[in-house]
């Protein structure tokens, strides 16, 4: 059957619903008042630095990030273009194209997913919001998911979740933040984890996720874009190994 008569129908709707998902963005900024809580870290910073240049000590903590608020080129052209490319790939080229059941998922998870990373690049926030909503409804879409299942969902849910959070809470919070644990725990409600039928789809996106964010670190370190002491966000490498594995099939 040709397909080329929906090309135009995907690309439409990836990218009204990508700028909606950049919308939703901007209400969450509102909502958590990150503006308000960006302007308290600036005011703090220079309180510090005058502290220290009054004491005529050497001051080398560097400045807070500062974050454009409202709908930024993240949201108005990222997230749009990422979603309508792809939902198109994903319709034209995925496995679950034949399967309705299993595409329309894969599509609603390609939207939060993107959210998630572009919101953690702009601001290095997975927001309570975004995560627990997200957690609830792959657990309850994979009855119905073809390839996951309930049990598999929450044994990966649980364990993605164990994997990031046990090492960062021995390591006092240092190593990765409670939100891409959190993001991990969808990711593996989404993906599943089981031996019965065998399906480690949720540790191959992780795998892969920690992958790309390690090389990441590696190639931010040696151009000196970040130092030794600079974090690195894990989540949008987290969500770009989970809609791989998406796009490959479960």
């Amino acid at each position: 059957m040709k397909v080329t008569w929906l090309i135009p129908v995907i690309l439409v709707a990836g990218v009204l619903i990508g700028y909606g998902s950049g919308l939703l963005a901007v209400l969450l900024e509102v909502r958590e008042k990150l503006q308000e809580e960006e302007a308290r870290d600036q005011r703090d910073y220079v309180l510090r630095k005058q502290e220290a240049e009054d004491k005529e000590e050497t001051f080398r903590e560097k400045p807070p990030r500062a974050d454009r608020y409202g709908m930024t080129w993240m949201e108005q052209v990222a997230s749009p273009a990422l979603v309508a490319i792809l939902f198109m790939l994903f319709v034209l080229f995925s496995p679950a194209r034949h399967n309705l059941r299993s595409l329309l998922p894969d599509l609603l998870w390609v939207v939060v997913f993107v959210h998630i990373a572009l919101f953690d690049i702009k601001h290095g926030y997975i927001l309570n919001w975004v995560t627990y909503p997200a957690l609830l409804v792959a657990l309850v879409l994979s009855f119905i998911t073809p390839g996951v299942g309930f049990i598999p969902a929450l044994v990966g849910a649980v364990v993605v979740y164990l994997f990031f959070a046990l090492p960062s809470l021995i390591a006092g919070g240092r190593l990765i933040g409670g939100g891409d644990a959190k993001l991990g725990a969808i990711v593996g409600a989404v993906t599943g984890l089981g031996l019965h039928p065998v399906n480690f789809t949720a540790l191959e996106a992780v795998f892969l996720g920690v992958l790309l964010g390690g090389l990441a670190a590696i190639f931010m370190l040696v151009t000196r874009l970040k130092g030794l002491r600079d974090s690195v966000a894990y989540g949008p490498f987290i969500c770009a190994g989970a809609i791989f594995v998406l796009f490959r099939g479960i």
